[in-house]
């Protein structure tokens, strides 16, 4: 370890005060963190590791003014490793930037604490994050701004070491050397964990240090857990005139003896018991993750030509017994996303079908080009597996939430979009596309969901099917794990005297026209359900089909062209009208203000 040389010694007191601080900061952040249960999870250790840093900077180094959150000379502090928020969110409650009591609101629907730190709903936050990389290029721009208004504030930012797999790192790096941005300093929390294991045996960074002087950093390497080397590396930044990168060693977990160093606590809910589960569900519930995983491995046993690439995601996209058993057959490219398709294309080239798997945000977004030019234009087997679709991401926020995905992959050719409604179609659609010459995009949930197929319903690629035909008052078109609510709307309001079908749709592209045709020429009224902004998905794409083919009025129900919030699936159904009872109502009102329409001859399926 090198301590941090030449700037006078930091006062024994000073440091015991700040270490009060932090032990403060830790109670704060494991009292909210077991307050938000189970269904609220957050990250404790991701969390815990960091809290002296910011100890350090919120309560000695930098200058703010909880009174004026918004002072345009004050130093600005980027998390990039948004997941560790609780740490931020603990500190600025007893900095005083708002009530200690919405720690116990984290991650719950209507709180300013969401999932990652959101600058539109936290005051004291000064940069939105949540999705990995990005954060030293937004403090590259926030340390331009305050040189070119004259300024004296200073920037901080703190990156997670997997965090450095992600390219848009490096970029940042290039362009805070070539403006010699010496009032920025990168914080590096060197713990040595992230989601899927060990960062040096998912994607190794060493020599750390090296890379950082080698684009042009002046580089401190300290004890991320000592308040003196803190304060001492902080004096020191910046007397090189370059950008100064600090490389932490950390302990994840630090401070809570059960939790350091254990990866368990990557996400978890704290309990006196440990780690936190969920109750066991009373209906049948299955992990479209977990059908995944498995159905990939049973492809591997049969002796299909499969190989699955992940970025972080082995565990959480079920393939942990895949890679166990198929070493060779996965390849691991850590936090990366872009990376991942393009050598999910190179795999590929020559016949072989890839599992690209990641989450339904980052692949739909971060790497919507390389999906459009180096898989779906040579028309490369590469299925994309995409986890946290829909509202499943809920906890997480906005950067997680994935409810335009489907939209933006569903106008690049020659791509499939499934979207399975629960385990058994997973199954199903994992095999179809394997079977399947050119990309796919398969969107997936997070948690346990429940069955809306039997063991021996037949699903393929491009056919819909009626889940349910009480009647043709109206029909209910839907897909994904939203299926579930719609049928027990059709229920509810069979029960009132509306007679419904409900129509689901496993596949979005390429969409069962017949059968959308079929369902205009019978049911009076047309309802597409998703979960899903309504624009792009869905009631896009039915609406798509109806245009010049079938007069008819479309009535969407979905997320209304907004950006949500933390919270969990059932909290964010509920208020952004996507439960069961919420359908029905919304039904019953169009249906009591829309007189019925004319008939026209109905299309056969």
């Amino acid at each position: 370890m090198h301590h941090v040389a030449g700037p006078p010694r930091v006062p024994p007191s000073r440091i015991a005060a700040l270490g009060a601080v932090a032990a403060d900061i830790r109670r704060d952040v494991l009292g909210a963190l077991e307050h938000a249960g189970h269904e609220h999870r957050g990250h404790p250790g991701a969390a815990l590791s960091i809290v002296d840093l910011v100890a350090a900077l919120y309560f000695d180094v930098m200058r703010v003014d909880p009174e004026r959150p918004d002072w345009p000379d004050r130093d600005r502090f980027v998390l990039s490793k948004g997941h560790g928020c609780m740490a931020l969110y603990a500190a600025l409650a007893r900095r005083g930037f708002f009530d200690p009591r919405h720690l116990r609101t984290f991650r719950r629907a209507g709180s300013i604490l969401q999932g990652h730190p959101d600058m539109r709903k936290t005051p004291g936050v000064d940069m939105t994050s949540g999705s990995l990389g990005h954060g030293l290029s937004a403090a590259v721009g926030l340390a331009l701004d305050a040189r070119v208004r004259g300024s004296g504030s200073r920037t901080f930012v703190i990156l997670g070491d997997g965090e450095l797999q992600e390219g848009l790192v490096w970029e940042g790096a290039m362009a805070a050397a070539k403006y010699a941005l010496d009032t920025l300093v990168a914080f590096v929390d060197c713990n040595g964990l992230q989601s899927s294991g060990r960062v040096d045996e998912v994607m190794p960074i060493e020599p750390l240090a090296d890379k950082w002087r080698a684009f042009g950093w002046q580089v401190e390497t300290i004890d991320g857990h000592d308040m003196g080397e803190i304060l001492a590396a902080v004096a020191a930044c910046g007397s090189s005139g370059r950008p100064t990168a600090v490389l932490a060693r950390t302990i994840k977990g630090k401070g809570v003896a059960y939790m350091e160093g254990d990866n368990r606590w990557h996400q978890a809910c704290p309990t006196a018991a440990g780690i936190g589960s969920a109750d066991p569900p009373a209906a049948i519930h299955a992990s479209c993750r977990a059908a995944f995983g498995e159905t990939v491995l049973e492809l591997f046993r049969e002796g299909r030509p499969v190989m699955a690439v992940t970025s972080d995601t082995r565990s959480s996209m079920g393939l942990d017994a895949f890679a166990r058993e198929a070493p060779d057959h996965h390849v691991e490219v850590g936090i990366a996303e872009q990376n991942l398709m393009t050598v999910a294309a190179g795999l590929a080239a020559n016949g072989r079908t890839v599992f690209a798997a990641t989450y339904a945000t980052f692949a739909s977004m971060r790497a919507v080009e390389q999906i459009r030019t180096f898989l779906a234009y040579p028309r490369l087997n590469v299925v994309v597996v995409a986890g946290l679709g829909g509202l499943t991401g809920g906890i997480e926020g906005v950067a997680h939430l994935a409810l335009e995905d489907l939209g933006m992959l569903r106008c690049i050719p020659d791509l499939v979009i499934l979207n399975p409604a629960d385990a058994i179609e997973t199954r199903q659609l994992v095999r179809a596309a394997a079977d399947h010459q050119g990309p796919v995009y398969i969107r997936l949930g997070r948690d346990d969901s429940p069955d809306v197929s039997g063991a021996d319903d037949a699903i393929a690629i491009g056919p819909g099917r009626i889940l349910a035909e009480h009647g043709w008052n109206a029909a209910l078109m839907t897909s994904g794990l939203i299926a579930v609510e719609v049928l027990d709307a059709a229920e509810r309001l069979r029960d009132d005297g509306v007679a419904c079908a409900v129509i689901e749709f496993p596949t979005l592209k390429p969409i069962d026209r017949d059968l959308i045709l079929h369902a205009a020429g019978r049911a009076m009224h047309l309802f597409t359900v998703e979960e899903h902004n309504i624009v792009g998905g869905l009631g896009s794409a039915v609406g798509d089909v109806l245009t010049g083919s079938a007069p008819a009025i479309l009535n969407r129900i979905g997320i209304d062209d907004a950006f949500l919030e933390s919270g969990s699936p059932p909290e964010l159904r509920a208020k952004y009208g996507l439960t069961a009872a919420a359908i029905a109502v919304r039904v019953r009102q169009v249906l009591g203000a829309v007189p019925p329409r004319p008939h026209w001859p109905e299309h056969d399926v």
